[in-house]
């Protein structure tokens, strides 16, 4: 009776250290967020202030930012080796020396600026693409 009540206890803090962890999923290299900038933006705006604006939007549930870097999106952690990096069709901020990425058969450059002070333009996509290093 004593390995029973004792078993029992196990499986339910087990069970509740699970549901005590991350509210994340680890993400993985390959996964990909793409905004379009298809709402009027105002001048000086940046790709962050954009995001805040559509953050709980269908496209951008959520994000988060640590020491100026984005390390989750819509519930992606990036974590271990892998990374959300920036990409964009905005021949003004990106650089092709720098790295390139092809979703849905469209090449993407990275971006010359972080989130934070890259100037967002209307028509301009930007890719938010895990990439493990």
């Amino acid at each position: 009776m004593k390995r029973l009540l004792a078993l029992t206890v196990c499986v339910i803090l087990l069970a509740f250290s699970a549901c005590i962890g991350s509210d994340y999923t680890q993400a993985k290299s390959g996964d990909y967020l793409i905004l379009s900038v298809t709402l009027e933006v105002e001048e000086d705006s940046t790709l962050i202030d954009y995001m805040n604006r559509i953050k709980g939007s269908k496209s951008l549930t959520s994000f988060e930012i640590k020491d100026g870097m984005i390390t989750v999106i819509n519930g992606m952690k990036a974590s271990g080796n892998v990374y959300w990096m920036l990409y964009t069709d905005d021949s003004e901020y990106s650089n092709s020396d720098w790295g390139t990425v092809e979703v849905d058969g469209i090449t993407y450059y990275s971006a010359t600026l972080g989130a934070e002070s890259l100037p967002i333009k209307q028509g301009c996509t930007y890719v938010w693409y895990a990439q493990a290093f």
